[in-house]
């Protein structure tokens, strides 16, 4: 067996699980599952609050997050960040301000943008608080939550 060459059948379980001293139930069952909610902390930086989606590690460096962009975030920094990455948001409810180099975009309930962070940008509001989904590569992450 340890070879390869031969292949355990059904009819050996019985066999193996006398000499394992389990049932054959036992040796057949499942290995237990993690909890797949995901559980973390808020975060809060720069007038953006994050409630993580994802685990850290899944999804090939991918870190997905529910953010709530407070009202007061409406004047951008005059040096607009610029990353490796990309940024992928979904705007669940208001108006989002999001500048990329020289175009300025209003992004409502229902979009989506996609875009690539070596272009300078930036997010906001446009007036009300904005609820969206992100999506940031590994950089992109690093840089909204912890620069």
């Amino acid at each position: 067996l340890e070879s390869g060459k031969r292949r355990l059948a059904l009819d050996h379980l019985p066999r193996l699980a006398r000499a394992l001293s389990v049932s054959t139930d036992e040796l057949l069952q499942a290995a237990p599952t993690q909890d797949p909610r995901v559980r973390g902390t808020a975060h809060t930086h720069h007038g953006v609050t994050y409630w993580p989606l994802t685990r850290q590690g899944p999804a090939s460096g991918l870190h997905a997050f529910k953010i709530r962009v407070s009202a007061r975030r409406r004047t951008p920094p005059t040096d607009l960040p610029v990353h490796e990455g990309q940024d992928w948001m979904y705007v669940l409810a208001g108006r989002m301000r999001l500048i990329l180099g020289e175009r300025d975009f209003t992004i409502g309930p229902g979009q989506a943008v996609e875009f690539s962070t070596w272009t300078p940008h930036w997010f906001g509001v446009v007036r009300e608080p904005v609820e969206a989904i992100v999506i940031f590569g590994p950089h992109g992450e690093r840089l909204h939550l912890h620069s």
